[in-house]
């Protein structure tokens, strides 16, 4: 083989060389690039003023500490490439107000040229105000029961036989009220709940003792008697 032609063999070598490596090394880069697999979670239980943190972390540093802020000025520390950390903490309060605290934890990357997943924070609210109380109040139902009916009848004027009958009543039925005269007589011209109104009624000869009665619509009654006698 002549000497031009080892040298362009050599060539063609190392040219390949070149383009294999340039083909492989995004390949290598995204091999070395471990934060796309990274995790962060972050869940708490609140009771008042005491909070339970759980802390989930996933990252490809075996020297990695993080730092868990917990916003009053404390933290807690949590070590290793990954792992999950359970851990509670008490922060102060106000008497009688509110205060809200920050809590935090970020995973910087090696060198702090990023983060491996993206930090939390979260806010822990500790409200210590009165609550406005709402009262339900039942005040006693009282029914006062509707009057009993009512009636009278008395007598305005007599001559002889020619008698003038006074009625008032209340409390009644809205219908026709019966007035009888004791003879068989009986006239329908009284009616309403409440009134007062006068009638009257000439009796046959010889007369007599009559009792006259007055019913009312929807129950109730009255009556008075009367001496019919001539001379």
């Amino acid at each position: 083989m002549g000497r031009k032609k080892k040298v362009f063999v050599v060539y063609v070598v190392i040219a390949v060389v070149i383009i294999l490596m340039l083909l492989c090394l995004p390949f290598a880069v995204q091999a070395q690039s471990v934060q796309g697999g990274a995790h962060l979670e972050v869940n708490f239980f609140q009771t008042f003023n005491h909070v339970d943190f759980t802390v989930s972390w996933t990252t490809d540093d075996p020297d990695g500490t993080w730092h868990f802020l917990f916003g009053d000025g404390t933290e807690t520390v949590l070590t290793g490439a990954s792992g999950t950390a359970t851990f509670s903490h008490d922060y102060a309060y106000n008497v009688g107000g509110v205060i809200a605290y920050q809590a935090s934890i970020e995973l910087p990357s090696a060198g702090g040229s990023g983060y491996w997943a993206d930090p939390w924070i979260g806010e822990i609210v500790i409200d210590d105000r009165s609550k406005e109380k709402t009262y339900t109040v039942y005040f006693p139902l009282i029914m006062n029961a509707s009057p009993a009916p009512y009636c009278s009848i008395t007598v305005s004027t007599q001559d002889v036989n020619h008698i003038v009958f006074d009625a008032t009543w209340s409390g009644a039925g809205d219908g026709v009220h019966s007035f009888e005269f004791g003879d068989g007589s009986v006239t329908d011209q009284f009616s309403g709940p409440n009134g007062n109104a006068s009638t009257w009624h000439d009796y046959a000869y010889p007369g007599g003792n009559f009792i006259i009665t007055m019913k009312l619509d929807g129950g109730g009654s009255c009556f008075t008697k009367v001496l019919v006698d001539w001379p």
